[in-house]
Order: structure tokens, then sequence, then C-alpha cells
């Protein structure tokens, strides 16, 4: 189980609070809830949740919320029980003012590893991949960029106040739970932990965060829930034509000229005047009354609150007291904007950056399968003549017989590359020495007389019977029989748009630049980045059986020549 705690910064004035004025109205405490519920890690979100909230706050949520427990002088951890997360058991602790959705396995490694037994975890979204930094000299100058690939963690200092996660071991639970209670502040926990001698460590992990106690991070959340399936809610869509009241709205006045667009919830006593316009996510709360004219949208209207005739209001949240009574109001226009982003799961992430095709397409579909097809004739053709090849590679020289380079497929996913070994072992550590003999450009290596190939690996190459084991990766679905050349992380890295256009699709045993590469001198490399991009431009079954001809031909070529 995990503990959500809202922390009460504004212990004068509860007005200043958008959480506990969200919390207090009876259309918003159930979302709220639900987001933060949402967001947690998939290990917690499947058990039942308690949230502590100071005794002096309301939360009108209904009876499927979880377990509310105020606290006054401290904070109660009664029922609490660590969770396994990666390898280990650990006590939860998530601050209730941010809603933040973190890098799972990456979380996962970090519990594992991080030999601590107090862990605070703040989510940055500026660690998430796919993100550019600009490199400056001391004296500001812009010395370069640097874009980032994969999401990372990086070790940060302790904050003073609350962060977005803590982590706690069982040794630490057992010794810096007081009765069972946990400190108001932070910084008190840690001088707890100091006096205990115990380690404590803090890290910024690749994540996405909304402040809840900012109208555009209540916003965002509230849109999340209502967009998401399966989630809690209670909305309405209404279009002009639809005469039919929902029955959560017996109680509520809606113009039949009034126009509701997306998800909308409507409170008890709420009046809706003729010619309104509600484009959702929209909530209104009890007894709120939009006046003839008037325009809402992404907007939170709290209990009683009036919106006069020919006002619009977008992007705000109306909990408190105040509002303008003449004029359109507007607090953040990029509070409306889609976050699609934080909706987003990271496998959509990556497709938002690479080309897609329709499921029912030649790429999109019809390709793997022709690659199935292809690939498992292809085994059992060269299957009396594997066990020969594997016997004469194991013969010649010592180590195993299939190399497994480790390169990334569709979509920057690893994976490990199969060839039979036509190397000497530890082969890898020595290209170092050997790159001033490079013979080509760009990020690859190739000698012509390269002296860690052994002689029966030498054979393997001039007929591409080495690449024969790479049957297998296609036939499980992490390569192809034709696409680009499959490379590892980083050769991609040195060209960012070609990378995210040729990782579109899966690599290929065989491809366009193979085929039509000219080997001149100091082109290679821009030929490489030349015909991938055009072969995901261009990608048609013509291209590939062309592709599949030419490259019979040249294996035959190569195979008799050896004779």
């Amino acid at each position: 189980m995990s503990l959500t705690i809202f922390h009460n910064r504004h212990p004068k004035n509860s007005a200043a609070s958008l959480v506990r004025t969200a919390l207090a109205c009876a259309q918003t405490a159930p979302l709220l809830l639900d987001g933060l519920t949402a967001t947690r890690p998939t290990r917690l979100q499947r058990r039942a949740g308690c949230f502590a909230l100071p005794h002096a706050w309301q939360c009108h949520a209904n009876d499927c919320a979880p377990v509310m427990q105020p606290y006054d002088a401290t904070i109660p951890v009664n029922s609490l029980r660590p969770v396994k997360l990666g390898q280990r058991r650990w006590l939860t602790l998530i601050n209730g003012q941010f809603a933040a959705r973190l890098n799972e396995s990456l979380l996962a490694n970090l519990l594992n590893k991080a030999n601590s037994d107090l862990i605070a975890v703040n989510a940055d979204p500026t660690l998430e991949a796919y993100r550019e930094r600009m490199q400056v000299t001391p004296d500001s100058q812009v010395a370069g960029f640097r874009r980032i690939y994969a999401d990372t963690v990086l070790e940060d200092a302790l904050p003073h106040e609350w962060p977005h996660f803590v982590f706690l071991s069982n040794t630490a639970r057992k010794t810096l739970l007081i009765e069972n209670t946990l400190p108001l502040a932070f910084c008190e926990l840690l001088d707890r932990c100091t006096a205990h001698k115990l380690t404590l460590k803090c890290f910024r992990l690749a994540g996405q965060v909304l402040d809840l106690e900012s109208e555009t991070g209540l916003l965002r959340l509230m849109h999340f829930v209502m967009n998401s399936p399966g989630q809690r809610k209670t909305c309405l869509q209404r279009r002009p034509s639809d005469q039919h009241q929902h029955s959560s709205l017996s109680k509520a006045t809606i113009a039949p000229s009034a126009r509701l667009c997306g998800p909308v919830i409507v409170g008890p006593d709420v009046h809706i005047a003729d010619n309104a316009l509600l484009v959702g996510p929209v909530i209104l709360a009890r007894g709120v009354r939009v006046e003839a004219d008037a325009t809402l949208h992404h907007a939170i209207i709290g209990p009683h609150k009036t919106i006069p005739p020919h006002v619009a209001i977008r992007g705000r949240v109306l909990l408190g007291n105040g509002l303008a009574t003449t004029a359109s109001t507007s607090c953040n226009p990029g509070a409306l904007t889609h976050n699609r982003r934080w909706e987003m799961s990271k496998e959509e992430r990556l497709r938002e950056r690479h080309k897609v095709w329709p499921v029912c397409s030649y790429p999109g579909g019809l390709k793997r399968g022709a690659d199935v097809i292809a690939s498992a004739l292809a085994l059992l053709v060269f299957a009396p003549v594997l066990p020969f090849l594997a016997l004469a590679v194991k013969l010649s020289s010592r180590g195993p017989v299939f190399y497994k380079g480790k390169r990334q497929g569709r979509y920057g996913r690893e994976f490990y590359c199969l060839k039979f070994r036509s190397m000497r072992t530890g082969a890898d550590r020595l290209q170092q020495l050997l790159r001033a003999r490079n013979e080509v450009d760009g990020p690859q290596f190739k000698m012509e007389d390269d002296p860690r190939v052994t002689r029966v690996g030498a054979f393997l190459r001039d007929t591409y019977l080495d690449e024969l084991p790479q049957l297998f990766n296609v036939l499980v679905g992490q390569m192809s029989l034709v696409g680009p050349r499959p490379s590892p992380e980083e050769e991609n890295t040195l060209c960012p748009w070609w990378r995210d256009a040729r990782l579109s699709v899966r690599p290929g045993m065989t491809g366009l630049w193979q085929m039509c590469r000219t080997r001149e001198l100091g082109q290679d490399f821009q030929e490489w980045i030349h015909y991938d991009a055009k072969y995901v431009r261009q990608l048609s079954w013509k291209m590939d059986l062309w592709i599949c001809c030419q490259t019979a031909g040249k294996f035959a070529w190569r195979f008799l020549r050896k004779f």
C-alpha cells in the first residue's frame, strides 16, 4: 500500500490551496483522488492506497474513494504494509500536491541498486528521452547541443520540502516511525535518519509531473481523468439535437438552446441558460448559474457561482472567491492545449516520433506476414546446412558459435542480433586500437584485411552465410528480411532525424543501401543516410521484391565465385 499525504501549506487561508478547495467540492474531489491513484506506479495501483489530509479539511469523495486518514500534529501510518518494488519491499509516501508519472523500469532498477534506507525521488521531464540540451561555455557561449535518446536518472541533493515520492525500507520504517506516525516536516524526518545513522539518497528521475496547486496542473489532471477509459466519472455529452436528459442531471436546468460539447460534469441545482456554450472538460459544482450566451472552455466552476451573460472563461479553476463579471477571463491559454505527452504511454510517445502506417497496409501488417512465411521457408531450406556451419565455426577458433550484438530495432527497442561468429573472441575490444585503419567514413568500422577475422569467418562473410541466424530474429519479429541495416545505439545517435526515420521500421537482413552503395571514398555514410531514409519514405512491396531479387543474385554470385 501507499500513503498519499496532503500537506497543509496554508493553515490560515483555506482559499489559498486549490487542492483543499477541490477536495471540498463534491464534483472535483472524486476526480482528484482518481487522478492521484491512476498516476501511482503500477504495482501500487493494484492495491488500495490511503490518503492522509489535515483534520480541518473536508473531502467529498463517494463510497468508492480510498481510505481517508485525518491528522493533526503527526501523520498516522497505521495500516500500511511495505510493497515489493523491484527486489525489495518499500513503504511508499506520495506528495498529494503533485501528480507524477515515473519511468517504472528506471524506478525499479533504481530501488534495486540504490543501497539506501530512505530514497527521495522527484519526477523531472527534462530527463525524458528525445530532448535536446544546449551546452554552454563558462562565458555563456553556445558550445553545442546534446540530444538524449533514453530516459535517465540523476542523483540530486536532498530537499527541505517533501519530494514527489519517498521510499522507506523496512529498516527505516521500523526506526523512523514513532508510534506509527510521521512528522509533518520532511526536514524532521531527515533529522531522524541522521540521528539513527541511516543512509539517505535523492534522485531526479525521468517522468511527467503536474503541480495541483496551479490552475494548469489541476485542469490537466481533470482532463486526464475525464478522458481516461475505466476511470470513475459521470460525464454528459449533449448535442443541440439531443433532447434526452441524463439521470444525474435530474436536478439541473439546461436550456434547449444550450450547447454542451465534450466531457461535462454538472452538479445538482445547476442552471444553464439559453445559447450558453460549454466545451469540455468542464465541471460545474452545486448551484452554479451559467447565464445566457456565456462560454466555458476547459474550466472548473465552484459551488454557487454565477457566470454572467456574454462572458467567456477559458482555462480557469474558480473555486475560491472572486470572478470578473464584465469581461472575458483567461488565465493561461497554454492550459487549454491538450497535453498529449502526459496522457500518452511510453509506447505511444515512441510512435509519435516515428512514421506509422495503417494496420491493413503493406508496411503496417502485410509485410510482417510475408516475413514470417519467408523466414520459415528459408530456415527449412538451410536447416541441413546450419549444423555444419556451426561445427566449422566451433572447430576453427575458441569461443561461442554465435555472436550476439546488441542492436536497436523498431522504435529503438534493443535486441540481440544473431550471426555466426566470424571473429576471434574479444574482437570488440580490439576495434578501438584499429580505428585509425578504418576504410569507411561515418560511425561504422570496416577493414579489407581485418586481423580479427578467422579463416572460416572470412568465408562466411564473403558468402553472407554468417547472417543466416538472423532468420530467427526475423521469425520472432525483431527484424525483417528487408529494411535498414541493424545498428547499435552509438551509431544511430550521430544523426537525430535519420535515426527517427530508420527506426520507424524493423531492421533488415538486406536493404536498399546494401544494394545501391557505391563505396566511394568519403561517401559511404552519406549514402547510408540517404538510402535508409529513402527506403522508409518509399516503402512498398515492389521495392522489397526488387531488393530481395537483387540480394538473391548477389548471394549466388558471391557463393559461386568461391568455387
